[in-house]
C-alpha cells in the first residue's frame, strides 16, 4: 500500500541539497511516538488530488507550505513491518491520516533519506513531488531555492 509523507521547506538543507532527518522522524509524547502518514487509496477515494488534500487538511496547521511537497512511497519496499498502523483522524478532519508506531527514528532516517542505507546513497529530489499550478511534478533543487527565497523557510 502506498502512503504519503508531507514535507515542509523548513526541513530542507539547501547547502546539502536534501531534506534533513527532522522531516522523517517520530513525533509525540515519549511513550507513544509515531510517524504521521496519509494513506493514498483513502485520498483517491475522496476525489481530491494529493495536492488539494494537502491544502485542505495541512496548510492551516503549517504541516505543508504553498506549494505543498510530498513523497509518495510503497510502504512495503521502504519501511519494515510496523508495530501498529492506526487510523488517526486529524484535528482538521483528515480521515486518511495514519499513525505508524514501532519504528525507531534511526530506521526512519536511514530508510527515508537513502535509497540504499548501507551505501548511504541519497534519495534524489526527483522522488519527491511538488504541487505545481495544475498538477504535481518531481521536485528540483531550483524549486526548493525559489520556495526558500520566497518564504524564508530553510533549515
Amino acid at each position: 500500500m502506498d502512503y504519503i509523507r508531507w514535507l515542509h521547506p523548513r526541513h530542507f538543507y539547501q547547502q546539502h541539497g536534501r531534506f534533513g532527518s527532522n522531516a522523517f522522524r517520530n513525533l509525540g509524547p515519549k511513550d507513544s511516538k509515531s510517524l504521521s502518514l496519509v494513506e493514498c487509496e483513502c485520498v483517491v477515494a475522496t476525489g481530491l488530488t494529493f495536492c488539494d488534500h494537502a491544502r485542505k487538511y495541512y496548510l492551516e496547521t503549517n504541516t505543508v507550505s504553498e506549494p505543498p511537497i510530498y513523497w509518495r512511497f510503497p510502504y512495503e519496499t521502504v519501511l519494515p513491518p510496523p508495530g501498529k498502523i492506526e487510523p488517526t483522524p486529524t484535528a482538521t478532519g483528515d480521515k486518511c491520516h495514519r499513525n505508524i508506531y514501532g519504528i525507531s527514528d534511526d530506521i526512519l532516517r536511514s530508510r527515508f533519506l537513502y535509497i540504499d542505507p548501507a551505501s548511504k546513497t541519497l534519495r534524489p529530489l526527483s522522488e519527491f513531488m511538488i504541487c505545481a499550478q495544475d498538477d504535481d511534478k518531481p521536485l528540483s533543487l531550483s524549486d526548493m531555492t525559489t520556495i526558500q527565497n520566497q518564504t524564508g523557510n530553510s533549515a
